[in-house]
């Protein structure tokens, strides 16, 4: 029976399986997205068929698999933290990626919706120009309800892309439960059509308003965009119908659909990517493919991946359960000590960036006095003599004064010449210094509420979240250490982990010190440079407490597994006691 085995692959590293994986993941998402295009298009014209229709279902389709590639490509771990709410605000307009983006975004949905209302509605007349009957001149004007749907469009994409990229959709979270990718996405769907009938009617509310205040204004607009190519009236003589109710029922539901799809590619990437799969159970190696992962540190993904496997397997895989404590040869290193290297040096390096930020308030130490040099002894010989004669003094030594005279004439030629700026650069230079130094105003001196200080000013909450980073990979890090003392119990007979236990308990107490001190004891600095925001209006924090979770649960693992080993065994340093004493049976 064992020769009918398939073989096991071998010579793959783990980053190119993940890269493999990822791959028929995309294929796999973009059929059922072609799926999802073809059920839109028959929500709205389910009675017939038509080129349009055709047209509806390409564009969607390919659109929602552009959507699915930008969110692929930029999946990270980490999660941008700046240091004020304002500046999230701006980065949405400022940085470049953002706004290609939010551009794609808002010239996607515009087209998107101008093809669902016509398949909608198709009695209605969208084309660009109306010509007025009995006209002298023959000189067309453009149509308002163009207009008006275009510009709905584009507001609705915008809003969407704004708020998408405010929450940042593109961070991957690994959930502790995780469901079947199908029964994901099922029990979003009613939250997600929820979400976009909400925001579409939204939208099409304040594209109303806008269009009733400032028509003349948007229909000027129209007419300075489109006049190079055509001539058209400068004011309208067909107006718009204020309280046509079937056609903005319309724009909303097609509207909803656009969100809906939207919103349906977010929630199939959050089941399908976010997940946490078993990558090695079909290699030969599997152990040497997750060290290999762990180690690359060139992709963050990747590495998460890796510690994300090396928890799975601890806890199901018997094959990698049995070679963490089983050595190739007499000569190599068991795979438990590289292991234990890599996972601590999560925790270390948390621990150290957590520490760095109390270094400010360590009073400087006096830089150490330079010696003074000796004075340069210089000696006369006699004439025709090796005999010293005598010594003289006041005696210079020659040094070269040409660059001097150089740079002289540079400084004095440098504020003779002209500045370069441009007026345009002084405003934006001069709108950039107001914005600063009106924040920097809220900050020192409190001119303001609290609520608008979590807009202007800079929190410590949002100071902890960039220091702390990404809990992710630390996490899965105490994981592993916590799995693989379990699973030692069995296949560790030799007990190499127990001369280890030692270093571990106190690498984890250090961390949830430090991580307890930090949280609640934050260094002097912080109430000079960071104020307190109300709960509500302030980011709120959930790294500390998930690997607060996670180190008690490896520490319970220790006591748990080797009661033996407390009394004499494993030796905790004497500021750690308190913090170990909970823990202890």
């Amino acid at each position: 029976m064992a020769s009918l085995q398939p073989a096991k692959k071998t010579g793959v590293s783990f980053s190119s399986e993940y890269s493999n994986v990822s791959i028929m993941r995309m294929f796999r998402c973009m059929l059922v997205l072609l799926g999802a295009s073809l059920v839109l298009d028959r929500c709205v014209s389910w009675w017939h068929w038509s080129f349009r229709d055709l047209v509806l279902i390409a564009f969607a389709w390919c659109f929602a698999s552009f959507i699915l590639f930008t969110r692929v490509a930029s999946a990270t771990f980490q999660r941008t933290i700046r240091p004020r709410w304002i500046d999230d605000i701006s980065s949405l307009f400022t940085q470049l990626d953002l706004v290609i983006l939010t551009s794609v975004y808002t010239f996607g949905t515009a087209l998107l919706v101008h093809l669902l209302y016509t398949l909608l509605d198709p009695t209605k007349d969208l084309r660009l120009r109306l010509f007025i009957a009995n006209q002298r001149l023959d000189i067309p004007q453009i149509n308002l309800d163009t207009v008006f749907v275009w510009s709905f469009g584009s507001a609705l994409g915008l809003w969407f892309s704004t708020h998408r990229n405010s929450q940042q959709r593109w961070v991957m979270r690994l959930h502790a439960v995780q469901q079947s990718p199908f029964f994901q996405v099922k029990s979003n769907l009613r939250a997600s059509a929820h979400e976009a009938s909400k925001v579409s009617f939204s939208a099409l509310a304040g594209t109303w308003t806008l269009f009733f205040f400032f028509r003349s204004f948007i229909y000027w607009i129209s007419v300075k965009c489109w006049c190079f190519f055509f001539n058209v009236l400068d004011a309208p003589i067909i107006g718009f119908g204020w309280w046509h109710l079937r056609t903005f029922l319309r724009l909303g539901f097609a509207g909803s659909l656009i969100i809906f799809l939207y919103l349906f590619v977010d929630d199939m990437c959050d089941a399908c990517f976010s997940r946490v799969d078993d990558l090695v159970s079909g290699f030969a190696n599997p152990l040497d493919l997750l060290l290999e992962g762990m180690q690359f540190e060139k992709d963050h993904r990747v590495q998460g991946m890796a510690y994300g496997n090396l928890v799975k397997g601890l806890r199901k895989n018997k094959s990698i359960q049995q070679a963490l404590f089983v050595s190739k040869s007499q000569f190599d290193d068991k795979p438990w000590k590289k292991v234990r290297e890599l996972c601590l040096k999560q925790v270390t390096d948390l621990t150290a960036r957590i520490k760095n930020e109390y270094k400010t308030d360590e009073p400087a130490r006096p830089a150490p006095a330079k010696p003074t040099p000796l004075p340069k002894q210089h000696i006369q010989l006699a004439d025709n003599s090796n005999l010293y004669e005598r010594r003289r003094s006041k005696k210079t030594s020659l040094d070269d004064r040409t660059g001097q005279v150089v740079s002289e004439w540079a400084d004095k030629a440098e504020k003779l010449v002209p500045s370069p700026d441009f007026p345009l650069t002084r405003i934006f230079s001069r709108i950039r210094s107001t914005v600063n130094t009106y924040a920097s105003s809220v900050e020192l001196h409190r001119q303001l509420s609290r609520q608008r200080i979590a807009f202007f000013g800079k929190t410590k909450n949002r100071k902890i979240a960039s220091v702390l980073g990404s809990p992710i990979t630390p996490v899965l890090a105490i994981q592993a250490l916590g799995n693989a003392i379990h699973v030692s119990v069995r296949y560790d007979p030799v007990g190499h982990i127990r001369y280890d236990l030692t270093l571990i308990a106190n690498t984890l107490l250090t961390c949830m010190k430090q991580l307890d001190d930090y949280l609640e004891q934050p260094p002097a600095h912080y109430a000079q440079q960071f104020e307190a925001a109300p709960a509500n209006c302030d980011l709120r924090l959930h790294a500390p407490y998930q690997l607060k979770w996670a180190l008690q649960q490896s520490l319970f693992e220790i006591t748990l597994s080797y009661p033996d080993q407390l009394k004499d065994g494993i030796v905790v340093e004497g500021a750690l006691q308190p913090l170990w004493q909970p823990f202890l049976p």
